[in-house]
């Protein structure tokens, strides 16, 4: 088993000052002067697992791996002064003092900006305030509802693959995971020692499931949920850490949670996740003066967006989702994180494929297109923490879908870097030719990511084909060919999900392309035969309404 080695400071000296309000505060130092650790011997303070994906990628350390400095933190405590965490990445520490003894410490000379990060007193000392509950949660699907429609929109069949997430390890952010450790769906994390890191954040606090809220436990379900005959997550075998990081009414914001979600990044980058999922977003906070103006978009200038990349640079692929701001009037564009370049920026589509009113768009001043690819995210079927089966709107359950099939290309392709798999979304989207700033690419092919077609690995190119857009509507349906020995005369078979043949035409391909003409076919699964002198080429196509 790798060693975990978490260089994570969360002290247990008590405040004395009993003086006025407290608040939350980041303390930035000016350097990492006076540090214990050097970047020649990274197992003080990152995992076997960490260092493993470092090196797979060819990633160097930098002084952005190295903690704090103890030098710096012995001061703090000189001045009776609890630190809650410490940001290597950001170089400073959350702490929770009244607003005196904040202006005090900002004059001292190892100190760079003390900010002011949420009001009143959240943190608490002891991490052990919140008993666990164990009875159990049974799954109950009463109503019969049916993941087909949001598995047949990415091209997903568990009959079909035999990849589950197995050796890739998930970090899921989010504001609370109520039950998950009661809920039967999810009893394999525990039994087979999948579950290798909690916490929450919000209050310093080692149980992750106390919040009254099931966000997170419905994005989870979307990865990990095994509950066979009745419901079953994408990548279900995964290794998972859960992670607190939004308070929870979601209303109620303010940078502190920007700060914690770059302190589990780091957390879980010393873990040694292969990937984040995060369904949060923030622009707006309950103090104006924390706001983002629009034109932040993209400038990497957000503190979890500098977070975000930062986590991507170690090699950790991050998916985001987009937000669910597409109608508003004044601000419908991605909130941050989801502006990161290097982060997959997740939308939402409808049952249909096409775009969720409510996802946001990307900014047009940005010089790369967000969001990068959707999934579903209306009318998505999860399990609550009731242990129900139900529906859920919102592009925070487009992020964990996108997440499994990340995960299971991953299973298959452990080398491929997050800009890599990134760039195989991009290529497997069904708008990969015309991508745009609603959907993005479009909508991935599960199929087309795990090998079948297009650009994984690129020496497979030879005898693959694509077929755009994917889900598309009754009508032209575009063929690309990637053999350039295959003849320009091809004979093309369309079948329905019963074996029905209902097209057979000759077509002549131009530089590798032709048309389907699908005019008048009825919504379903459709199955594509190419037949060319290099042999057949067979592919699936969904058609909506």
């Amino acid at each position: 088993m790798n060693r975990l080695f978490i260089i994570y400071l969360i002290l247990i000296i008590p405040a004395i000052n009993v003086f006025g309000q407290k608040n939350r505060y980041f303390v930035q130092f000016k350097d990492k002067k006076h540090t214990s650790y050097s970047l020649n011997n990274p197992g003080q303070f990152l995992s076997d697992r960490a260092i493993e994906r470092r090196n797979r990628f060819g990633i160097e350390y930098d002084s952005l791996d190295l903690p704090v400095s103890n030098a710096y933190i012995d001061s703090l405590h000189k001045e009776n002064i609890h630190v809650f965490y410490t940001s290597k990445w950001l170089n400073g520490a959350i702490i929770q003092v009244e607003e005196n003894v904040a202006e005090a410490l900002s004059l001292k000379n190892y100190v760079d900006t003390v900010v002011f990060a949420a009001p009143g007193f959240r943190l608490t000392t002891s991490q052990n305030t919140y008993p666990f509950d164990e009875n159990p949660v049974n799954v109950d699907n009463s109503n019969n509802l049916s993941q087909a429609n949001q598995n047949n929109l990415i091209n997903y069949n568990k009959e079909s693959i035999e990849q589950r997430g197995n050796g890739i390890l998930i970090a899921v952010f989010d504001g609370g995971f109520k039950n998950v450790n009661q809920i039967t769906a999810f009893d394999h994390l525990y039994g087979s020692n999948k579950l290798i890191d909690q916490f929450d954040f919000i209050e310093n606090e080692i149980n992750p499931y106390h919040h009254n809220n099931d966000h997170g436990t419905k994005v989870l379900s979307l990865i990990s949920a095994f509950s066979p005959g009745i419901y079953l997550g994408l990548a279900y075998d995964a290794e998972i850490c859960l992670y607190v990081t939004e308070d929870y009414p979601f209303s109620n914001e303010y940078r502190i949670e920007e700060y914690y979600w770059v302190i589990a990044a780091e957390r879980a980058d010393s873990v040694g996740v292969d990937i984040i999922n995060s369904s949060l977003g923030y622009n707006t906070f309950e103090d104006a003066t924390m706001d983002y103006e629009i034109t932040d978009i993209g400038q990497n200038i957000s503190i979890s967006s500098m977070g975000a990349k930062i986590a991507v640079e170690k090699g950790i692929f991050t998916v985001i989702s987009a937000g669910n701001s597409g109608n508003s009037s004044s601000w419908p564009y991605t909130a941050f994180p989801a502006d990161t370049d290097g982060a997959l920026t997740v939308g939402a589509v409808n049952n249909t494929g096409n775009k969720s009113g409510f996802s946001s768009i990307g900014y047009p001043e940005q010089e790369y297109i967000k969001p990068d690819i959707s999934t579903p995210g209306s009318q998505v079927v999860v399990i609550n923490s009731s242990g129900n089966v139900i529906t859920s709107n919102g592009t925070s359950f487009s992020a964990p879908i996108a997440t499994g099939i990340a995960a299971l290309t991953l299973e298959t392709f452990p080398e491929l870097t997050p800009s890599q798999l990134k760039t195989a979304f991009h290529e497997s989207g069904s708008q990969a030719e015309i991508p745009n700033r609603l959907i993005g690419y479009g909508i991935p092919d599960l199929m087309v990511m795990l090998g079948e077609v297009l650009s994984i690995p690129e020496e497979k190119k030879s005898d693959i084909f694509k077929l755009y857009p994917n889900p598309a509507n009754p009508g032209l349906l575009k063929l690309k060919v990637f053999n350039e020995n295959i003849h320009p005369n091809v004979e093309i078979k369309v079948y329905n999900n019963v074996g029905g043949e209902i097209i057979s035409s000759a077509l002549i391909l131009i530089n590798g392309e032709g048309i389907i003409d699908l005019t008048g076919v009825s919504p379903g699964n459709y199955v594509v035969i190419v037949r060319t002198n290099q042999g057949d080429l067979t592919g699936k196509v969904i058609l909506t309404d």
